[in-house]
């Protein structure tokens, strides 16, 4: 599997290929790990569905995955293409498309090389990828260069002031270090419990503030046009879990009013709709 990018994104594209055959069940209800999935994917289709239509639309899933948000795109788009530089992620995708799903393609592809020509697609969604590019700017470069002018792409970030991470420090303080940082420590770690170190392994994915991406908006000539936050579960107090039921009732309570202060600055995710300005 030859990835372009750097280190850690090589790294981080090694672990999904690595971990796909397990993926798809981090949807399923039962999973330990739902609960966060889940909000993350409702949260996107509420953003995707503020969109307007257009006729003809031709959607990209960039980072797709085992293929967790093609459904939604291809309810509304005629086209679907899902790309994803892991082919086993690819593979499990093909293998989870619902019947009659005539309308959407696979391909595995970086965001660098989108065998797609300049303005291909009106919408389209990217989950969970941006925070493993040491330059995500060029990612967001790469990602726009297909997309017409005046369409949006639905992007999903940690964020730096999420819920779990603020409230779990100083446990979580590791998840707010610059990834580079994690490499270092992970590789010292493995070192002294005498492995080969294998950043793979370790969580690379950087936190993003608000700030941040409308940074990288500004310097790559895009803007955004809605920002909210999702999942405000993982409440803790000095680090520690907080009762179950009170947790429960944060979660509830933020999912329900994550657009309105202080919820949409406090959600373990930054959902942000970016576009890309209409030729003038």
């Amino acid at each position: 599997m030859t990835v372009p990018g750097d280190d850690r994104n090589i790294a981080a594209a090694k672990h999904f290929q690595d971990t796909a055959q397990g993926w798809t069940d981090r949807y399923i209800e039962s999973h330990r790990l739902s609960h966060g999935f889940l909000v993350r994917r409702q949260a996107v289709e509420t953003q995707l569905a503020a969109i307007p239509v257009h006729a003809n639309e031709r959607a990209l899933d960039v980072g797709c995955g085992t293929g967790p948000y093609l459904d939604m795109l291809a309810k509304r788009s005629k086209t679907v293409v899902g790309i994803d530089v892991a082919p086993a992620m690819i593979e499990e995708a093909a293998r989870n498309l619902p019947p009659g799903a005539d309308n959407v393609q696979l391909r595995v592809a970086s965001v660098y090389e989108l065998p797609f020509p300049d303005s291909s697609f009106d919408v389209g969604v990217c989950v969970g990828v941006l925070e493993y590019f040491e330059d995500p700017a060029s990612v967001l470069r790469a990602a726009f260069r297909v997309v017409k002018p005046g369409g949006s792409i639905v992007f999903t970030v940690p964020n730096f002031f999420g819920l779990y991470r603020m409230t779990g420090l100083p446990r979580t303080a590791t998840l707010l270090f610059p990834p580079r940082w994690k490499i270092r420590v992970g590789a010292f770690l493995d070192h002294l419990r005498g492995r080969v170190p294998d950043p793979s392994k370790y969580y690379l994915g950087a936190s993003f503030t608000r700030g941040r991406l409308r940074r990288l908006c500004a310097q790559t000539g895009l803007e955004i046009a809605v920002s909210s936050t999702s999942g405000y579960d993982g409440l803790r107090f000095l680090g520690l879990p907080a009762p179950a039921r009170l947790e429960s009732a944060v979660d509830r309570r933020g999912e329900a009013r994550r657009l309105r202060f202080p919820w949409k600055h406090i959600g373990n995710n930054l959902i942000v709709t970016i576009r890309k300005p209409s030729a003038r």
